[in-house]
Order: structure tokens, then C-alpha cells, then sequence
């Protein structure tokens, strides 16, 4: 059997499993995540704003702040980025 038939034969009884096509699917969604951060983030996650710390969601920090002030989706867009790269370091 030819490797590229070994390959479509692993995708084809992969692809049958929901639960392994769905953690594919996270897999990927975080690298894309961590690979587009710069453009995703929508302020600089270390940026603080002390007078308006500890804020819930609204229109401006989709996730709200913490009591720095800081942007809760800026920087879980950015740790995905750590996260990655420490799962790949080793």
C-alpha cells in the first residue's frame, strides 16, 4: 500500500469519528488564533487603564476588563500564542 493511500485510508476512519473530528477542529481554531493575533486582539493586552478597571463585557472589550484594566480578549488571544508555542517547544 502506497503512503498516500495509508494517508486517505487514516483520514477516511478519522473523519468517522466526531469526537476526533471536533478536537481537530479546537487544534486548529487556536493555531489560527495564535497565528493572527496581532490582527485579532483589539488593544494591546498589556496596556492598563486603572480608572476603568474591572468591567464586565460590552460593545468596546467584548470579554470585559480585569481590575487593571486590561482587555480579557487581547490577552487570551495573545496567551494562546505562549500556549502554542510552549505545546511546540516540547
Amino acid at each position: 500500500m502506497s503512503e498516500w493511500a495509508s494517508r486517505k485510508t487514516l483520514a477516511r476512519r478519522v473523519s468517522r469519528h466526531r469526537a476526533a473530528v471536533a478536537g481537530a477542529a479546537v487544534v486548529v481554531l487556536v493555531l489560527l488564533v495564535a497565528i493572527f493575533a496581532p490582527l485579532l486582539a483589539p488593544f494591546d493586552p498589556g496596556v492598563q487603564a486603572l480608572d476603568s478597571g474591572l468591567s464586565g463585557p460590552s460593545w468596546s472589550h467584548w470579554l470585559g476588563q480585569d481590575r487593571l484594566g486590561r482587555d480579557m480578549l487581547s490577552r487570551l488571544v495573545h496567551g494562546a500564542r505562549i500556549s502554542v508555542a510552549v505545546g511546540l517547544g516540547t
